[in-house]
């Protein structure tokens, strides 16, 4: 691979300052109308064409980020931003879906990927792969039942029974705490249905992901966010470690 460069990047960089708010708005919207027919394998999509300079792995279902339609085309916010990216680096992009978080950041992590386009920073995450400058920000936040009348706030979760996803920044936020009960699952949907039917107390994970489902799913009579968020974390696109030449 050539010496192509994915970074230094922002959204307005992107995007053009003019569609930052509406390019937002819009993927909010369409993450309401996402089929619910996900496949259970993963997919390989090539853009532009089949002699594809890199490989990118994602998750199949993180939205607004992440999502496959059901011919397998992946799409969402960080897809955009990826082809983006990568036509003014003028290198093309084979996506590869995953089942989980945790068999994305292991295809890169075993080299049989080259960058995740879109994930959390963290330092723990850079002692294993490079990131270019931040393209955006979220927040780790806790999610209860709307009954809910014990945890008004993620300070409350003390002594319950709390939800995480595998390798999920909540989980290393949360992972050493003796006060709680921590209970670890693949994905978002499983995390959220826990939730639903009383297996846990309180799901702490990234704020737009569960927001969109929550939309998507019609459950905004069931589930609420509670705050202050637990951490702020910046976004960008991870590469592999011995691939310099790409985040630069």
């Amino acid at each position: 691979m050539g010496n192509v460069g994915l970074g230094v990047v922002s959204l307005a960089e992107v995007l053009g300052n003019r569609w930052m708010g509406l390019f937002v708005a819009v993927w909010l919207a369409l993450c309401f109308s996402i089929a619910d027919g996900r496949a259970d394998q993963p997919v390989a999509v090539a853009t532009k064409s089949e002699a594809t300079d890199v490989i990118a792995v994602f998750p199949r279902y993180f939205p607004p980020y992440y999502m496959v339609d059901e011919a397998g085309n992946p799409y969402g916010f960080a897809i955009e931003v990826m082809n983006a990216v990568a036509a003014r680096a003028g290198v093309t992009v084979t996506y590869v879906a995953t089942n989980s978080w945790d068999e994305a950041i292991t295809a890169l992590k075993n080299k049989t990927a080259h960058v995740i386009p879109n994930l959390g920073v963290t330092e723990a995450r850079k002692n294993n792969m490079s990131f270019t400058s931040p393209t955006d920000t979220f927040l780790i936040t806790g999610f209860v039942r709307k009954d809910s009348t014990d945890i008004e706030t993620t300070n409350d979760i003390s002594g319950h029974k709390v939800g995480v996803v595998a390798t999920n920044v909540a989980e290393t936020l949360l992972k050493d705490r003796k006060d709680i009960d921590l209970k670890i699952f693949n994905d978002l949907p499983n995390g959220i249905l826990a939730l639903l039917v009383g297996q846990i107390d309180a799901f702490v994970y990234p704020d737009r992901p569960v927001n969109a489902m929550v939309v998507e799913g019609r459950l905004q009579d069931r589930v609420r966010a509670i705050g202050p968020p637990i951490r702020h974390v910046e976004r960008a696109i991870a590469v592999r470690r011995d691939l310099p030449g790409l985040r630069t």
